[in-house]
C-alpha cells in the first residue's frame, strides 16, 4: 500500500492515519506495529518517507509506504 501527501507543513498524526487504513481496509483491529524513517531522522510528524508496517485482525502484515512531501 502506498500513500502519499503533498503540500504539507507536516504528516498526519499516526493515529489520524491508522484510523484512515482501518477504514480503508475495513478492519477495525489493524494496528501500526512499525514505523520507521527512512532517513534515520528523529522527528515522526516532520515531511519524508516512512515505512509502516500494519498488524491485521487476521494476524497478516500490511507493508505500507508513506510519503509526506
Amino acid at each position: 500500500m502506498e500513500i502519499t501527501i503533498k503540500g504539507v507543513k507536516h504528516g498526519p498524526s499516526w493515529d489520524a492515519l491508522q484510523a484512515m487504513v482501518r477504514d480503508m481496509t475495513d478492519d477495525e483491529q489493524a494496528t501500526f506495529t512499525r514505523i520507521n524513517r527512512r532517513d534515520k531522522g528523529v522527528n515522526y510528524r516532520a515531511n519524508g518517507v516512512y515505512d509502516v508496517t500494519i498488524r491485521t485482525k487476521d494476524d497478516d502484515t500490511i507493508q505500507l509506504v508513506l510519503t509526506v512531501a
